[in-house]
């Protein structure tokens, strides 16, 4: 019964998700040619209009823009997102290239966040309004006030333009990740954080725990053991979204750091006018989003067995 209704789920869901992906794709194509001409900034400003029309033409942009989507969806549903204006090469070899920066950059993101959030969240539970938790919450609050770009710049002018400790960019070995990662991570530090705090209040309360404080289990062993367990649920469904968060938020943290991932192709994609490469990324991310989204609400069912798929 269960994996008939599982079945249906996914499949209702896998429709939603080429539903949202048809709808971002019209978008993405609409607002990219808000950004202006792109042939502009291929050809010099001598340029004849011959030479502007040869071009057009050998990109395709001469034909009506709905010839232009219709061809543009035909070839993504093979796999082919056409060639970068810029790079002029497969748009799909660009984005393969540049992917590996940054799915290690916001993995290690990832790290900084969940083995600083985790403990802090935890300890601000159990030290209810007492200055532990008055400390975190005054973390988790910074996390999320204060702008990744101006953390990234504060970074680099202390630790690495005054200090020298680490580079101020590039990609390189180990003290090329501390000051990105800790930028991309930060904010999502202070989510998690706030996210286990909550979790772990709901829990402490719960008749389990109550029962095993009764039983006389080691306090350490009640609160990071049982409680934790059941407290990880939510956040390991925010997990999910948090990565795709971070593959998202690269895009600023990139730039700034100079780190050759798909972060800072999307921005020199915008910069340069790169219809193929801006159409691709932008899918790209929305697909990310579904599949994460997916991923973690099947996940439910098998870390909490409370959890089931019902038919409505």
């Amino acid at each position: 019964m269960f994996k008939p209704l599982m079945s249906r789920y996914v499949s209702i869901r896998l429709i939603q998700g080429i539903i949202a992906l048809f709808v971002a794709s019209i978008v993405v194509f609409c607002l990219a040619r808000l950004t202006g001409n792109p042939l502009s900034m291929l050809l010099p400003e001598t340029a004849t209009q011959q030479e502007y029309d040869a071009l057009a033409k050998q990109l395709g942009f001469d034909k009506p823009l709905p010839v232009q989507y219709l061809i543009f969806v035909s070839k993504a549903i093979r796999g082919d997102f056409g060639k970068s204006i810029r790079y002029r090469k497969p748009v799909t070899d660009s984005i393969v290239e540049r992917a590996p920066a940054t799915i290690k950059l916001a993995l290690a993101a990832a790290v900084v966040s969940f083995v600083i959030a985790l403990p802090l969240g935890v300890v601000a539970a159990v030290k209810r309004d007492k200055w532990q938790d008055f400390l975190a919450k005054a973390f988790a609050i910074l996390g999320q006030s204060i702008p990744t770009f101006w953390l990234g710049i504060m970074l680099i002018q202390l630790f690495a333009v005054l200090s020298g400790w680490f580079p101020a960019g590039g990609y390189g070995g180990f003290r090329y990740w501390i000051l990105p990662a800790i930028t991309i991570g930060y904010n999502s530090t202070a989510g998690v954080l706030r996210l286990t705090r909550s979790a772990m209040l709901d829990v402490l309360g719960s008749d389990y725990v109550r029962l095993a404080r009764i039983k006389g289990l080691p306090n350490r062993r009640v609160i990071w053991k049982h409680a934790l367990r059941n407290a990880l649920i939510p956040v390991v469904t925010f997990s999910g979204i948090i990565y795709v968060h971070l593959l998202m938020g690269s895009v600023v943290t990139e730039t700034i750091f100079a780190w050759p991932g798909i972060g800072r192709l999307a921005y020199e994609s915008v910069l340069y006018r790169d219809f193929p490469m801006i159409q691709a990324l932008i899918i790209l991310f929305v697909g990310l989003y579904i599949v994460f989204n997916l991923m973690i609400d099947l996940s439910y069912s098998y870390l909490d067995p409370r959890v089931r798929f019902v038919k409505e």
